[in-house]
């Protein structure tokens, strides 16, 4: 496996796919059982649908993985130009400080990253920039000067 930041992130993604899919699987069998309670019943109607909701929530969250563990898959080993481009990880230096980050298309919350999307205002004026190249970072009020240090 490539041990990239990239790399570990695809390994973490990999682990969460699990997880989830395993929840996803539980979720499917209260489901089940919640249908099995009477019609008539406020309470089972309740749980039915707080079931339901619960399930789509879960599968949503499985399938965004997917995605994104896909999309870092095909990006694995392939920036060899070492470019900013979605999906890379990103590390740059500012007057005021040092940052770190994934750029990635399909972008969802993974406390253990930070990820943002290969679309925000951030990171447009990237994208395409090499280590060394100079970039202007549009905050929400200001623009800031930095450099690229890393690009993985």
């Amino acid at each position: 496996m490539d041990e990239s930041k990239l790399g570990v992130l695809f390994q973490l993604l990999e682990k969460k796919l699990k997880t989830v899919k395993r929840s996803l699987e539980l979720s499917r069998e209260d489901s089940i059982e919640a249908q099995k309670t009477a019609t008539t019943s406020w309470s089972g109607a309740g749980d039915r649908r707080h079931s339901a909701q619960q399930l789509e929530i879960i599968e949503d969250n499985y399938e965004n993985i997917k995605k994104l563990r896909d999309e870092i898959s095909k990006a694995l080993g392939k920036n060899k130009e070492r470019i900013v481009k979605a999906p890379c990880f990103v590390e740059i230096e500012t007057e005021n400080r040092q940052e770190e980050f994934f750029i990635v298309g399909n972008v969802m919350n993974i406390k253990e990253f930070k990820l943002v999307s290969s679309k925000s205002p951030f990171v447009k004026g990237m994208l395409g920039k090499r280590v060394g190249d100079v970039i202007i970072i549009k905050g929400s009020e200001e623009l800031e000067k930095g450099k690229i240090i890393r690009i993985n």
